[in-house]
This record gives C-alpha cells, structure tokens and sequence, in this order.
C-alpha cells in the first residue's frame, strides 16, 4: 500500500475587495491531501483521495460612488464570502495484457 499527503498554497491574483467581482469571488486558498492507493495484484489497483480546500474569506466592495464609475449603473454592492471545498475520489485501475 502506498500513501500521499501534500499541502499547496494557491495565492489568488484578485489584490482587494474592489476588484473582486461577483461572478467569482476570489482569495487565497490552502489545500491539504491525502490518498492511499492499493495493488491487489499485477493488473488491478484502486486509489483513493481526500482533498480540503480552505478559501480565505473575501469581500466585494463595488461603489458607484463617481459620474466615471463603471459600477455608476450597478449601484452599490458590499458583501463578504466564506467558502470550504471537499473533494473525494475513487479510482479503479485495470491494466490490460499486451
């Protein structure tokens, strides 16, 4: 049996509240794995995998506070989002015979 951890950090390129929008709300995000995989025998294997992604919490910050805004139409928009992703998989594997 073998096993797999690993940890990332994916640095979002959105810089601040004002230009997030809210179609996707971004932030920096910290994954954290772990899987396992299993040879039964010389063609058959299964993997399974666990993955945790934790979203730093954002805000959206849209004023049409100026004539030039290109938000002057929109109005006003101030929110805050929180967000987790978990995400789980299973793989069978099957070599087949040359």
């Amino acid at each position: 049996m073998e096993y797999r951890f690993g940890i990332i950090f994916d640095e979002s390129p959105t810089p601040n509240a004002e230009a997030t929008t809210v179609r996707l709300p971004d932030e920096d995000r910290t994954w954290l794995t772990f899987g396992l995989s299993y040879k039964k025998d010389e063609r058959l294997s299964l993997d399974v995998s666990y993955a945790h992604i934790k979203i730093d919490d954002t805000g959206i910050n849209k004023n049409a506070n100026t004539p030039t805004s290109e938000d002057l139409f929109r109005g006003n928009l101030v929110d805050e989002y929180e967000a987790d992703v978990h995400l789980l998989s299973l793989q069978g594997n099957w070599k087949f015979q040359t």
